[in-house]
Order: structure tokens, then C-alpha cells, then sequence
């Protein structure tokens, strides 16, 4: 049987090597939570780009429309006043 002083210490190694465990685990568990909030923050940034992209190219479209049915009225107009002309 051995010693309740050799138990004892083998236990404090044994707690001590779980420790150094447990801290190596925390900082792996630390990086990754870092590494998931860093790609969400990356994605965040793509969908706001995204959106922008979209309502700007939705915006040139609308303004594009505003000017081809200016230029029309413009033509039209033109041809009514050549009309008057002939």
C-alpha cells in the first residue's frame, strides 16, 4: 500500500497536468471563438457590400429610366414642332 504522501503527490501532478490541459483547451476554444467572430464579422461586411452594390445598380436602372423618358418626351416633342415646319 502506498504512502498517503506519495498518493497525494501523485494526485497533484495528475491535477496539474489536467490544468495545463484545461488552459491549453481554453486558448484553442479563445482562437476559434476569435476566428468565428472575425469570418462573421468578414461576412457581415460581404452582405453589406452586396446590399449596396444592389441598390446602387437598382438606383443607375431607375435613373436610366427617368432619362430615356426624358430624351422620348424631348423626341416627341421635336417631332411635333418639326411638323409644324412642313
Amino acid at each position: 500500500m502506498k504512502s498517503l504522501n506519495v498518493r497525494y503527490e501523485e494526485l497533484e501532478r495528475k491535477e496539474q497536468q489536467l490544468m495545463a490541459q484545461l488552459e491549453a483547451v481554453q486558448k484553442e476554444k479563445a482562437g476559434i471563438a476569435e476566428q468565428r467572430n472575425e469570418k462573421s464579422k468578414q461576412t457581415r461586411h460581404l452582405v453589406s457590400l452586396a446590399e449596396e452594390k444592389t441598390a446602387g445598380t437598382t438606383k443607375e436602372k431607375h435613373m436610366m429610366k427617368i432619362a430615356a423618358t426624358k430624351l422620348n418626351n424631348i423626341v416627341d416633342q421635336w417631332t411635333k414642332i418639326q411638323s409644324f415646319f412642313i
